[in-house]
């Protein structure tokens, strides 16, 4: 598609303005003639009519919407297409005239007297379409989200297609674009606020038979990244060129899917739900551009960080413009003199660009081809690729994922200076291809290197005792607090990853410390008027918790512990530790504690409405509760469980999930709390034992009491709680009806006898009549979480899933865990056959219920 732009000047104002004025007034009839056309076809623009700035069209299902738009901070106007009347990024599919803003509220959109789809302000006209083919034609908006402009015929069914935005795609690919080899492009937004033409393309390159994503640099010059995943998120057709996702023909699932290059040059795919109107990013992956050289880009975290012996330039993260890394110590393989370079394996998904392949038989001769060459830094070898090395100006494009078990994990080895202090070093020598008497002396030396070692290792066991030591008083009792009073939580919450470059500073291989700001306790008494009783806001086995007033305004909420409990003090310990590492919009953020007169506090930031139980059973309060807000408390909390079991930098089980510790911000958002029960898995840990499981009663799966901890502890305890939000009622309570007081049993007992529809509050019924499906879809996945057996339960992606495609099929529940009974049958619910754990217990709390 061509684009032209026309600019009209004239000599002569006033009879422009006349002109001007005319042909207004022509519009305007031509429009009033229309107008019954378009209120009958709101998603079409006929000849002559005009689209304002402060109109729109919507497609016919509702989901796509057509008009002007201006970003954020900004006072430029765009036409675009955008999903679920959002005009912001995240939501925008397509840019008309991302070239040509337009600087006046005057401005409209037409179709001129060519057929031409045009946008003017009166001063310049943008043509967005420039075509002879028709000029009786009409626009459309489609329900995937395709404007077309046709043209009329004699057939009142079969109109000609002369042009189409799908043919013409800006940074987005919809479900049903086609994206042709060579021809077709995306071209990223200069910046969230800015939808001109960014510094990255993205391509199907028919030579290389991949994706390839372009960079723009200063000087014009292009850096390219080649995608390996065509199978992945696209199908191929013909072999001629790709579209999105499946056939827009065979689709039944009403999911929008939306490929996006976003400003920073990463690759994202997006669903979208046109039943809950929201988007979410359920893939995204690293670029060329995303992290430096030297540098590992970590896909779940979406942080960069060094590789193992190079220190950054300067401070970047994913998305800023990448600073290489540089070595902490040069390279010596060269000077004869010195000891061997080393090599350190690195685990990536995929290799660094700018390979050069050899032909060698095996592992041994491709290292050994390395070694010989002081201008090689790094090789790596498998049987599909091969042998493949690296020179110093090529090792980009190394990525990282936390979720190993689905990955093609290869291994890439790179070449270290000897004295690097790297532990655990796979130490590759190249001794053998050096002086004889380098060997000679390293021999001579042997013998006198063991005793010393010996004496060596006992020094640092004494010192690394003493260490742990002074660290854990340092930790949790005698290090100096700040003034609460003076704290900045807007500060705070803002820099939500302040630990981030602490944490990049620790060597491998060291006990991550706990980043938790400590408060004095001076300080935190006068937040909250020395613990008065108008200030308490909650309580519970832990303890009470106070409304703090800081000197700015700001108010936290201070969580004091009780001083008697053993178990408290673990728990405390226990939720300092976790929650101080975890950042998500769905997880209570913790701004500090204080540990001063054995008193152990928490300081958190306020929730002003409380928690969930406040509002679900009260007979009053529970109408605020509507349909819309309970959707988005069920699916909050899943992204909030998805993020702790998969996406944190590490795996937590949170094994107290109930209402009362779900929180709700000022727009009743769901947010986590309270881990003092959690526990940490290992990433390849499937689960772990326990002699002291903590909990709460009606909210623990039958193999948790017996003390096995795995994620589908937390899936049960989910699956309660959708139960409890979707019906208004307490777990155990008494329901109508029935002679069961479970609300497991209860929902079970309605669930198989069809009556599914009388779980849910009846205070809903008047705002769910078109939502009757995704009622018992949730009521359906609940049950699915809550099955007696741990290896019956989804994980917590595939609820997340299910959630939000409400055509994915799901499995028939079986008869569920009523009364978090024991099995006797089988002790271990999540194999057939017992195994030993490891007992590094996170907290050894003591077996009681909670309330």
């Amino acid at each position: 598609m061509s684009k032209t732009m026309v600019l009209q000047k004239s000599t002569n104002s006033l009879p422009t303005i006349q002109v001007w004025l005319l042909v207004l007034v022509c519009l305007s009839t031509l429009s009033s003639i229309n107008s019954k056309i378009t209120s009958s076809i709101p998603n079409k623009i006929q000849k002559g009519q005009i689209l304002n700035v402060s109109q729109t069209i919507v497609s016919a299902s509702g989901c796509f919407e057509l008009g002007f738009f201006s970003p954020q901070n900004t006072t430029n106007l765009y036409v675009g297409i955008w999903l679920f009347k959002k005009r912001v990024f995240d939501y925008c599919v397509w840019i008309a005239n991302r070239d040509y803003p337009l600087l006046t509220s005057s401005a409209i959109l037409t179709i001129n007297h060519d057929g031409n789809i045009v946008i003017s302000d009166g001063k310049v006209m943008y043509m967005v379409t420039n075509t002879s083919r028709g000029q009786d034609t009409y626009a459309m908006l489609t329900d995937s989200g395709n404007l077309v402009l046709k043209e009329y015929n004699s057939s009142e069914d079969d109109h000609n297609l002369v042009w189409q935005s799908f043919d013409s795609p800006t940074h987005s690919l919809l479900t049903g674009m086609t994206f042709m080899w060579d021809s077709s492009s995306l071209v990223s937004w200069k910046s969230e606020a800015d939808p001109s033409p960014g510094n990255f393309s993205l391509i199907l390159d028919s030579l290389k038979k991949q994706l390839v994503i372009k960079e723009r640099s200063s000087d014009g010059d292009s850096n390219e990244n080649e995608g390996s995943m065509l199978g992945m998120i696209l199908n191929k057709n013909f072999q001629r060129n790709l579209y999105l996702g499946i056939n827009p023909q065979d689709d039944s699932s009403g999911q929008i899917s939306r490929l996006v290059l976003d400003e920073s040059g990463q690759l994202k795919l997006q669903s979208c739900s046109p039943e809950t109107k929201l988007c979410i990013w359920i893939w995204s992956r690293c670029w060329y551009s995303s992290c430096g050289a030297y540098s590992l880009c970590n896909e779940s975290a979406e942080s960069c960080s060094c590789l193992p012996g190079f220190k950054r330039v300067d401070n970047f993260t994913l998305g800023d413009n990448p600073i290489s890394c540089k070595r902490k110590i040069e390279l010596k393989c060269s000077n004869l003199n010195l000891a061997a370079d080393n090599f350190f394996p690195i685990s990536t998904t995929e290799f660094p660009t700018g390979a050069l392949k050899i032909d060698v038989g095996n592992y041994s001769s491709c290292q050994s081809a390395c070694l010989k060459n002081c201008s090689l830094i790094g090789y790596a070898y498998d049987e599909e690729n091969g042998c493949l090395l690296w020179n110093s100006g090529s090792f980009f494009n190394l990525r990282q994922h936390s979720n190993r078990e689905h990955r093609n994990i290869r291994k890439v080895y790179l070449r270290l200076a000897a004295g690097s202090e790297i532990s655990n070093l796979n130490v590759i020598s190249d001794t053998h291809e050096r002086n004889g008497s380098v060997e000679k002396k390293k021999k001579k030396i042997g013998t006198t290197s063991v005793h010393l070692l010996i004496i060596l290792s006992v020094v640092a066991v004494f010192l690394l005792i003493l260490c742990r030591l002074l660290t854990k008083q340092r930790t949790f009792g005698w290090k100096a607090g700040r003034n609460l009073l003076h704290f900045d939580v807007e500060m705070s919450l803002r820099n939500g990853d302040s630990e981030l470059p602490e944490l990049k500073k620790r060597k491998k291989g060291r006990k991550r410390p706990c980043k938790v700001i400590f408060f004095t306790f001076s300080s935190v008494v006068a937040a909250t008027d020395n613990f008065s009783e108008a200030r308490e806001i909650g309580k519970g086995g832990f303890g009470l918790v106070y409304k703090g007033t800081l000197i700015k305004g700001d108010v936290v909420a201070v969580k004091r512990q009780m001083k008697k409990s053993q178990a408290g003090k673990k728990q405390f310990k226990t939720e300092a530790h976790l929650i101080s590492r975890l950042q998500h919009k769905n997880l209570v953020k913790l701004l500090g504690c204080c540990i001063e007169r054995k008193e152990r506090i928490l300081i958190y930031e306020y929730m002003p409405n409380k928690s969930l139980d406040f509002y679900l059973f009260d007979s009053t309060r529970c109408s605020l509760l509507t349909w819309e807000v309970r959707v988005r408390i069920i699916l909050g909390i899943s992204q909030g469980l998805l993020y702790l079991h998969q996406y944190s930098r590490i795996r937590i089980i949170h094994g107290d999930l109930k209402a009362n510790n779900i929180l709700l911000d000022e727009d009743m958002n769901p947010r986590i709390s309270d881990f003092g029960m959690a526990r940490i898995l290992k990433a390849n840990q499937p689960h772990r034992t326990t002699e002291a499981p903590g909990g709460t009663l009606g909210y623990m799966s039958p193999e948790y009491s017996q003390g096995i901890v795995s994620d589908k502890a937390d899936v049960y305890s989910f699956g309660v709680m959708v139960l409890e939000i979707l019906s208004g009622k307490k777990n155990t309570t008494t329901f109508p009806n029935s002679e069961t007081r479970s609300i497991i049993a209860y929902a079970w007992e309605l669930w198989t006898n069809d009556r599914g529809l009388e779980v849910m509050d009846p205070l809903l019924e008047d705002q769910t009549t078109a939502h009757i499906d995704m009622v018992l879809r949730y009521i359906h996945i609940a049950l699915l979480c809550v099955q007696e057996s741990a290896v019956d339960r989804p994980n917590i992606s595939q609820v997340a899933m299910w959630l939000s495609n409400s055509h994915e099929d799901l499995p028939q529940p079986k008869q569920p865990a009523f009364l978090n009974s024991i099995s006797t049958v089988n002790r271990n619910p999540i194999q057939n056959e017992p195994e030993i754990i490891s007992t590094n217990f996170v907290t050894l709390s003591a077996i009681e219920p909670r309330p």
